[in-house]
């Protein structure tokens, strides 16, 4: 559960599948939508990356994984 804007209330959650996909929900998206690209074993953590953009972070095996929101869409994948 991730409060993106810092002002005390969910903005968006995610989470892993059993079979690894990555998903996330937010208020208003009617339902909960798989992330583009990757798999994953677990979440680490969601929080802004060095520019402002909101990033989270996902671990396969012990590597973590980084994807940023930038100009209205999700990042490919990057360590």
């Amino acid at each position: 559960m991730i409060d993106w804007n810092g002002n005390g209330t969910i903005d968006e959650c995610f989470g892993v599948a059993p079979d690894k996909t990555i998903w996330r929900v937010f208020r208003n998206s009617g339902a909960w939508l798989r992330m583009p690209y990757g798999q994953a074993d677990n979440m680490s953590y969601g929080g802004l990356d060095h520019n402002g953009n909101p990033r989270i972070s996902v671990l396969v095996g012990n590597v973590s994984w980084f994807s940023s929101y930038v100009h209205g869409a999700w990042t490919a994948w990057y360590k």
